[in-house]
């Protein structure tokens, strides 16, 4: 955990800007002024002024949080992470908004929060989660008209707001009813992982063990992985990768090597249908 303070202009009044910094292999928690708790995963940061809690409570994020919001009715609790801005009173919520990621997903666990876009037009409508629910977020790579739209998709159907003349279209979607823990548990004692693609849980596992992950076939990434990770080493994980799916490794140094071993494969797939 780094942490540092930088000067920035304001006017007449100079204000510090603290910033919270956790390297790859290692996860912190940081108690901001309110009494906000942010746990903060690997390769994360965190960044916000010395006025936080008078007037405002404004934090940008770079990785992943998950926040427990002290509650004050008069100040709202914001995070603004890659274009996106979660606004929140007293609750508790993951954002994930990792630079390398194309996404921005949102978890929310108890109260309420509100999403919309940090360059959203005035009176833009903001999107409202419920407890249980994440929200996926992300830019479209083709440009947008002022005809284009945001879209929500939930259960197979688009609930659309005009994107008023913005230079993107941004799409989410959105999830009931989840398991919050296989969202939120990467900062607990015990990571719950369900049926998540090989190559998803790979860029974790780079994060959390602080190495390189390459897998060598193209068919491996899609293969599902479920457990529950306490304490293990990389290679312990790895090992119980392998005990449940036709994987093999190497291991050089910094970097992993995953591909599939033949002699497993048709039992695996045979199991899985």
């Amino acid at each position: 955990l780094q942490t540092d303070e930088s000067k920035i202009p304001t006017g007449p009044v100079v204000a510090s800007i603290n910033k919270v910094m956790v390297p790859l292999g290692s996860k912190s928690s940081v108690e901001l002024p309110d009494g906000t708790i942010v746990t903060l995963n690997a390769g994360s940061r965190l960044q916000y002024s010395s006025a936080f809690g008078s007037d405002t409570r404004e934090v940008m994020l770079e990785g992943e949080g998950y926040f427990k919001v002290t509650k004050n009715a008069a100040v709202p609790f914001i995070v603004r992470a890659k274009g996106i801005t979660v606004k929140a009173l007293g609750t508790e919520f993951n954002v994930k908004a990792y630079p390398e990621e194309k996404t921005v997903q949102t978890t929310l666990v108890n109260g309420s929060v509100s999403i919309k876009r940090k360059d959203a037009a005035a009176g833009a409508k903001e999107l409202l989660l419920k407890p249980k629910q994440t929200v996926t977020l992300f830019e479209s790579a083709s440009p947008a008209t002022s005809n284009e739209t945001n879209a929500v998709r939930q259960s197979g159907k688009n609930v659309s707001e005009q994107a008023s003349g913005k230079d993107r279209e941004l799409d989410a979607t959105l999830e009931d009813d989840i398991k919050t823990e296989l969202y939120t548990s990467w900062k607990d004692a015990r990571w719950v992982i369900e049926s998540e693609p090989m190559e998803d849980l790979a860029m974790k596992l780079q994060r959390r063990y602080d190495v390189r992950i390459i897998i060598a076939d193209e068919a491996l990434k899609q293969y599902p992985f479920n457990g529950i990770l306490t304490d293990e080493t990389l290679e312990q994980v790895l090992d119980i990768m392998r005990s449940v799916a036709p994987i093999d490794y190497t291991i050089n140094k910094k970097t992993v090597r995953l591909m599939i071993n033949p002699s497993q494969r048709k039992i695996f797939e045979k199991s899985m249908k």
